[in-house]
């Protein structure tokens, strides 16, 4: 009897989860165009889009200056492939185009969650970053508007997904290097993705290089590959858009204080839509440092939280649309409070 009450409630558990998924996507799904005039970055990046589909280039015909600067070579192309074939296959609307974006956040909580399931397995602290991640009020309006972060932030997930899924078979299950060896091809492969989505992405990898790095030198020639596959394929970019590396510094330098916080005082800047997040990201940061003390930083998910935020509000000039970047790295700190010490990595990572 109660194995038949427990096999019951496991299918109701997963009807009421489908039942709930499905209305979700419906909401989502039937609001995703109720915005009808899109502010301004939407418009430009809809019209790289559009430029693209009917052109091939990514020129920004509806830039001030677009006379000075025919085409939009700082993204990368990958956003507006993605974006391009959703609308050439439903119409070049409001709808189609954005769907790649609410898609693309479907996605983000989807390997958010997995990699979480790496370092806990708890079931239902699992569901609990999902549902929250799901229904955090930037995020669920990030989904709406047709930006590329979120994209980018997908792609740059996965990377942190595969990487450390092969630290994990190769370190921590003693497997050794050569079990590293492909989870690092395919991060490599979706850093470059990330950055050909919005170079902005990247500023999660020097946490990843010194990470992998401190892993010792057995691990450097999967480190030499990993870069390798980074720089080949978006070098690959900078030569067709750029011409070169000098003409890509070039632009970049010239961008810096709109891509960074190197002009002004805006490294204390905080968007308001994160203020609600940082206290309590704040106790949990405290929680562990308190219990755990420099314990904490073997917790896999704590170290990768609080390093991405740490890099993101460092190096990343946020007006508020950027927070894309940041509200997964908050939720991974939260949640990581959640995982017991004995998820943690070992004190020693010799092999």
């Amino acid at each position: 009897m109660e194995i038949f009450q427990l096999k019951y409630r496991k299918q109701w558990i997963k009807m009421s989860l489908g039942a709930y998924f499905f209305i979700y996507l419906f909401v989502h799904l039937y609001t995703l165009d109720l915005h009808s005039m899109p502010w301004f970055d939407e418009t430009y990046m809809s019209s790289l889009t559009k430029e693209f589909s009917e052109t091939g280039e990514f020129r920004r015909s509806i830039a001030a200056d677009n006379l000075e600067k025919p085409t939009e070579p700082t993204y990368g192309p990958v956003f507006f492939v993605l974006t391009t074939l959703s609308t050439r296959l439903l119409g070049f609307e409001i709808f189609s185009y954005r769907l790649v974006v609410f898609f693309s956040g479907l996605l983000l909580v989807a390997v958010l969650t997995l990699f979480y399931r790496l370092f806990h397995t708890s079931l239902y602290a699992s569901l609990g970053l999902a549902f929250v991640l799901a229904h955090d009020p930037f995020f669920s309006l990030a989904m709406h508007e047709g930006r590329n972060d979120l994209t980018a932030a997908f792609f740059m997930l996965c990377a942190l997904y595969f990487f450390f899924k092969g630290y994990k078979k190769a370190v921590i299950l003693q497997k050794g290097p050569v079990a590293f060896l492909r989870p690092a091809i395919f991060s490599g492969i979706w850093v470059a993705i990330a950055l050909l989505t919005s170079p902005r992405a990247g500023f999660i990898l020097p946490f990843i290089a010194l990470f992998f790095l401190s892993l010792g030198r057995r691990y450097w020639t999967c480190f030499a590959i990993w870069s390798g596959i980074i720089g080949a394929l978006y070098s690959i970019w900078v030569f067709y858009a750029y011409g070169g590396y000098p003409r890509f510094f070039q632009h970049f330098l010239a961008l810096s204080t709109e891509f960074t916080k190197l002009n002004e005082n805006r490294v204390l800047y905080i968007p308001k839509h994160q203020w609600l997040l940082i206290p309590v990201a704040l106790v949990a940061l405290c929680y562990q440092l308190i219990i755990y003390r420099l314990q904490a930083f073997r917790n896999i998910v704590f170290s990768v939280g609080l390093a991405g935020l740490c890099l993101f509000y460092v190096l990343v000039f946020d007006l508020g649309p950027y927070s894309s970047y940041a509200i997964p790295y908050y939720y991974l700190l939260i949640f990581s409070a959640l995982i017991p010490m004995a998820r943690f990595i070992p004190a020693s990572r010799e092999i």
